[in-house]
């Protein structure tokens, strides 16, 4: 029989050989008494507690300290109960408690995660390279392979980049193979999101990812900010509903790997391009800007919108829409093509229509012309074709006297969908007409 009572003593530079992080302060006070025999001390039984207050811990890799850090351990038997782990970062407070089962040989955390204000930012560790993250990739496939975790979180306010939600919570599972981050449901003051990401994780890659999401009305401004904090391409409200699957291995990149499941369905709403690669370009090849120079600033202020649609389909990496629509109130713009993820490179068709506030003006432009006048008499048209880096690709004026010659491809496509676009109004407010 051991028992051993401490403290309050200072955490910096107590008794070297133990797992105390480099940098670490603060005060210990503990009571702990052990029962057991023989030489393994996994066999032996501990009970007492463990009390760590105003410490402060540096985590390798994480941007800021761990500050005011306190700390109530109780342990009876195999099992630990964390009373109380508080900390603070940065602006951010973490609250944790729950149990650990098997601490001294198979540990199997269930834990809840609370938090009033969280910059998860603060909390990614900074990229080390490829040859770390493998490592904590490792250690993760260790632990669900072995061992089990179930993480409850709630977050009163989170923030990531430029990303705010009003609430944020979720239920992290680890173990039988797989780690499961279900239940995710977020709030923005603007609208909210919901899913689901599994992954399998087997004694040896690949390893199998799978993503259910369900977005509603959210900035998409502060989605794209995950990607590219430093740029802000475009505003307006996305609405996304889809699943995705996809392999981490070591001899293919991720993107290569996606797949969806079903059509994803996108939406946005009331925005504006701001810093575009194709729709500026577009305007720009029929001077759209200089004309419309007094009355919209489309360098300053942007290309306004009222909704982009599309159904969307992933393949190998691959994007693929057959019904893309640009509702502005300059013009209308349809489109079909690809987006291939790994080479980041656009092969598009895209169709002008001149209707809108401005189509007395913007109607005159020369490179418009007449495509569908047996359908719909004056209607005029201007067909581009898009190929080349997503950054910045090649955008080419098709002449008119080329669609006389007949389409096929994604500028017929293109078109099709414009004429659809344009003959809607026309049958919703005369459903019988042929």
């Amino acid at each position: 029989d051991l028992h051993a009572k401490a403290g309050p003593l200072p955490l910096a530079g107590l008794l070297d050989g133990f797992s105390i992080p480099p940098g670490a302060d603060g005060m210990l006070e503990a009571s702990i008494t052990v029962k057991g025999r023989g030489p393994d001390w996994r066999s032996w039984t501990p009970s007492g507690w463990v009390h760590v207050r105003r410490g402060k811990v540096t985590v390798e890799g994480v941007r800021d300290s761990l500050r005011e850090v306190s700390l109530r351990l109780q342990a009876a038997g195999r099992d630990v109960m964390i009373e109380r782990l508080a900390f603070k970062i940065g602006d951010s407070d973490v609250r944790i408690q729950g149990i650990v089962k098997e601490w001294a040989s198979k540990p199997a955390p269930t834990l809840t995660l609370e938090s009033s204000k969280l910059d998860i930012t603060r909390l990614i560790p900074i990229d080390r390279g490829a040859e770390e993250g493998g490592g904590a990739l490792e250690r993760i496939r260790q632990w669900a392979l072995s061992g089990r975790a179930e993480v409850t979180a709630l977050v009163k306010q989170a923030q990531y980049h430029r990303l705010r939600f009003r609430t944020l919570s979720g239920h992290l599972h680890v173990g039988a193979g797989k780690a499961e981050f279900g239940q995710l449901n977020g709030e923005t003051p603007e609208g909210n999101f919901s899913g689901r990401v599994v992954a399998a994780l087997t004694s040896q890659r690949p390893i199998g990812i799978e993503a259910e999401m369900k977005i509603d009305g959210m900035p998409v401004h502060q989605i794209l900010s995950i990607i590219d904090p430093e740029t802000e391409p475009l505003r307006g409200f996305l609405s996304l509903t889809g699943m995705l699957q996809g392999t981490i291995q070591g001899t293919s990149p991720f993107l290569g790997t996606l797949n969806s499941l079903a059509p994803m369905q996108f939406r946005l709403d009331k925005g504006r391009v701001l810093h575009g690669t194709v729709l500026p370009k577009v305007l720009k090849v029929l001077n759209v800007p200089a004309l419309l120079k007094g009355k919209v600033d489309l360098d300053h202020d942007g290309i306004p919108f009222d909704s982009v649609t599309a159904t969307v389909t992933v393949l190998d990496g691959v994007l693929t829409s057959r019904n893309i629509v640009f509702d502005s109130p300059l013009m209308k713009v349809t489109g079909a093509g690809t987006l291939d993820l790994p080479a980041d490179e656009l092969d598009l068709a895209l169709a002008v229509s001149p209707l809108g506030a401005y189509s007395d003006l913007i109607g005159k432009i020369p490179l418009f012309g007449t495509l569908l006048a047996g359908d719909r008499p004056g209607l005029s048209t201007a067909l581009f074709e898009v190929k080349g880096p997503r950054t910045d690709p090649d955008v080419r004026y098709l002449p008119i006297k080329s669609i006389a010659k007949g389409l096929t491809g994604y500028p017929r496509l293109a078109i099709d969908v414009l004429t659809n676009v344009l003959a809607l109004p026309g049958k919703l407010l005369s459903p019988d007409s042929p």
